[in-house]
């Protein structure tokens, strides 16, 4: 799901339940977020709304991966346990 909190930009929401976020990691290769948890890994095609902007942080809370977007741009790096 996607949301648009009232800072701007937007949040991708997943469900990995059981997951902390040492076994998550993220990259983003053109329109797609790969996601890895552990030895799986899948790609997302993003929404366009959300392929425009750039990825700027990163989150696993009560299992749920909470992906940032904002500005238009360069990705940022992204560690699925930073709080920005």
């Amino acid at each position: 799901r996607v949301t648009r909190p009232e800072g701007g930009g937007a949040a991708l929401h997943l469900a990995l339940p059981f997951v902390t976020r040492a076994d998550v990691d993220l990259a983003r290769n053109g329109d797609e977020l790969v996601v890895t948890v552990g030895s799986s890994r899948r790609l997302l095609t993003l929404p366009a709304g959300l392929a425009r902007l750039r990825v700027t942080g990163a989150r696993v809370v009560d299992g749920e991966l909470r992906v940032r977007f904002g500005e238009i741009g360069v990705d940022a790096p992204v560690v699925a346990g930073e709080a920005r």
